[in-house]
């Protein structure tokens, strides 16, 4: 009875040292190889998440604009204005500069105006009011519908297929994964969609980009 207490004993000693130096090294190595696997992935989930927000925001915005021009009988703007964050870009209120990041500040007269982290890049196919301002916008008549101008490539004669504003967002790091917000300009409805085709030309984002609305449901 005795030395089978005293095996017992040895063998609980033996439990209670830990790993040894291989097995911690071994460890170690998976772990690593995990974080090196999985790194990516999270940091694209989470540039994913940071533009569905932004892109959730714009479109609150635009809608909260329309309904106050509605409900207030006055005209509602929404301003949009970019700002290079390269010393060598100046501004540019379409945001359009390949190689370049960019700042994008929105101004709403009628509701809260969406935030757009350094993360995320948004990017539009409006037309500036003149050549030396820096500021693109869309105005929201008592009606509801939406004024603003696109940049096109096309002749007054052969209009683009698709006239909406769009505002294009995007990580600069992962340009693979690109949100829009497309307003009408006689309803003035803004949906939201998955972009595909140039973020670097606004008068190819008019003419040649397509943004597939989601389902009305997932809006």
């Amino acid at each position: 009875m005795g030395m089978w207490q005293r095996s017992r004993r040895y063998r609980s000693k033996g439990r209670q040292r830990g790993f040894t130096l291989p097995e911690t090294l071994v460890i170690v190595i998976v772990i690593g190889v995990l974080v090196a696997f999985t790194a990516p992935s999270l940091a694209a989930f989470l540039d994913s998440m940071k533009v569905n927000q932004v892109t959730t925001e714009l479109r609150a915005m635009f809608q909260e604009s329309q309904r106050q021009a509605i409900r207030t009988d006055s005209i509602c703007l929404v301003g949009v204005r970019r700002f290079s964050t390269s010393s060598n870009a100046g501004s540019n209120p379409s945001g359009h500069a390949k190689g370049h990041r960019w700042r994008t500040e929105f101004v709403a007269d009628c509701a809260a105006a969406a935030q757009v982290p350094d993360e995320v890049q948004v990017v539009t196919n409006l037309q500036p009011r003149s050549k030396n301002e820096n500021e693109v916008e869309v105005k929201f008549s008592p009606a509801g519908s939406a004024e603003f101008a696109v940049q096109t490539a096309r002749s007054s004669s052969s209009p683009p297929v698709d006239p909406s504003a769009k505002m294009v967002t995007f990580s600069p790091e992962r340009e693979t994964a690109q949100k829009c917000v497309v307003i009408s300009s006689s309803l003035g409805l803004a949906r939201i969609g998955d972009y595909k085709g140039s973020t670097d030309d606004p008068k190819a984002i008019t003419d040649e980009g397509i943004c597939t609305a989601m389902d009305w449901r997932k809006q």
